[in-house]
């Protein structure tokens, strides 16, 4: 995990080396309910984070590298710079898969 300020914004970017997240549940990710853990999981965690960031008008950039993990780049605007105008709920996740060479 780290943290950093770029271009009007302050970032939290999380990653972990896992198994990755299939095609089939990525878009799914952060509906309430929804969990890849079955009865372990609630499917609240990523659902909360989505709400709280629309509210924060934050982004979420999620890069998923199949088998070998996951990588949340969480992005909120610092008030001085955040223009109103450029957030657009409707797009504040973008989601990213990459294949991973395995030589």
């Amino acid at each position: 995990m780290k943290t950093y300020q770029q271009g009007g914004r302050l970032y939290l970017d999380l990653e972990d080396n896992g198994g990755g997240i299939s095609r089939q549940k990525i878009t799914k990710l952060f509906e309430p309910l929804f969990s890849t853990k079955g009865s372990h999981g609630t499917g609240l965690g990523l659902a909360v984070i989505k709400y709280i960031m629309e509210r924060h008008k934050g982004l979420i950039h999620l890069t998923v590298k199949e088998s070998y993990g996951t990588r949340f780049i969480l992005s909120f605007p610092l008030r001085a710079n955040f223009q109103e105008s450029e957030y657009d709920t409707q797009n504040m996740i973008a989601y990213k898969i990459e294949k991973v060479d395995q030589a």
